[in-house]
C-alpha cells in the first residue's frame, strides 16, 4: 500500500496501477477493487503495518485518505462497515469464488475452502491451460462422461455448460484456463469468447491426455485387466484404436449372437480366439 495522506486523490479509478509488464502478464479488466465501495457505507483496507478507511463519497469527490499505521497483519484485510449485503449471500458467494482461488481467502476468521486450486491438485499444464481429469491424474476410474468446470486468473467461469449432462463429483474435470489465450466476456465472466472452438479445445485436449495415459496403462497391463478397465473410456475418447491388437473383448460391449460363442462366465469376457 502507498504511503501517501493522498492515496485516493492520486489513485486513478479502475485501474490497477500495476506495472506495464504485470499488466501484459495478467490482462486485468473490470472496475477491480473499487466495486466494494458499492456493498458498504465505508471500508477500511489493512495491509501489512498500514491502513486506510474510506467511504463511496470519498471515492467519488476524489478526496485525500490519509494511510495510518496500524498494527502489522500478514495478508490483506478488508472490513466493510455498514454492509449492504446480506451476511449469509456474502459468506455463500465467496465460498464459490474462492474454490479455485490461488490465495488463501477468510470470511470471519474462517478459511474458505479451495478445493479446485491449482495448488491441492495434481494436474498437468497443457497448451490450454492447467487440466486436472479423475482418471488420469486420479486412480479411480470415472464412471459417464465429464463435467467440465472452468476457472479464468482464478475465478469461476459461470456460463460455461459441460459438454455432456452428467454432473457426478467424481467426473469433474477441472481446467484453470490459459487467460493469455481464451478471454472471459465482461463484465462478470459469464462466458468465455467463441465458446463453441474453446469446447472443441478442451475436448480435444483431454483426449489427448486420456490417450498418453492409456498408452502408460497399456504398457503394464494384461489384456483382460486393460480392456475391462478401459475400454469405454477408450470409446469416449476416440482411443478405440489401443484395443485392436488386445486380445480379449469385454462381455458387455457385446449385445448381439449371430453365432455361437464359447463364453467363460469367471472372466466375463469372449476371446477373440473362442469363435466357433
Amino acid at each position: 500500500m502507498r504511503e501517501s495522506s493522498l492515496w485516493l486523490a492520486e489513485q486513478p479509478l479502475a485501474e490497477s496501477g500495476w506495472p506495464e509488464q504485470v499488466m501484459e502478464d495478467e490482462l486485468p479488466f473490470g472496475i477491480g477493487f473499487f466495486s466494494v465501495c458499492f456493498a458498504a457505507d465505508r471500508v477500511r483496507v489493512r495491509s501489512r503495518s498500514h491502513q486506510i478507511t474510506f467511504s463511496s463519497e470519498d471515492l467519488i469527490a476524489k478526496r485525500p485518505v490519509v494511510v495510518e499505521p496500524c498494527l502489522h497483519f500478514n495478508g490483506t484485510c478488508i472490513v466493510l462497515e455498514g454492509c449492504k449485503l446480506n451476511e449469509l449471500e456474502i459468506r455463500s458467494k465467496l465460498r464459490y469464488y474462492a474454490k479455485g482461488f490461488a490465495i488463501r481467502i477468510f470470511w470471519q476468521g474462517e478459511e474458505l475452502p479451495r478445493p479446485h486450486a491449482k495448488a491441492v491438485l495434481s494436474g498437468t499444464d497443457t497448451p490450454v491451460g492447467f487440466v486436472y481429469a479423475p482418471g488420469i491424474h486420479t486412480r479411480k476410474i470415472p464412471q459417464g462422461c465429464p463435467n467440465f468446470i472452468l476457472y479464468c486468473q482464478g475465478l469461476p467461469v459461470r456460463g460455461f455448460c459441460s459438454f455432456f449432462s452428467c454432473f457426478r463429483d467424481d467426473n469433474n474435470v477441472i481446467i484453470h484456463v490459459d487467460h493469455k489465450r481464451y478471454r472471459a466476456r465482461m463484465p462478470d465472466r459469464s462466458e468465455l469468447v467463441d465458446e463453441i472452438k474453446v469446447r472443441g479445445d478442451f475436448r480435444d485436449q483431454l483426449n489427448t491426455l486420456w490417450r498418453e495415459t492409456l498408452l502408460q496403462e497399456k504398457a503394464y497391463l494384461d489384456g483382460f485387466d486393460f480392456a475391462s478397465s478401459y475400454w469405454q473410456i477408450a470409446r469416449r475418447t476416440g482411443c478405440l484404436d489401443l484395443m485392436c491388437d488386445v486380445p480379449v473383448i469385454p462381455a458387455s460391449q457385446i449385445s448381439l449372437f449371430t453365432r455361437q460363442l464359447r463364453f467363460d462366465y469367471q472372466a466375463a469376457y469372449l476371446t477373440r480366439g473362442s469363435w466357433k
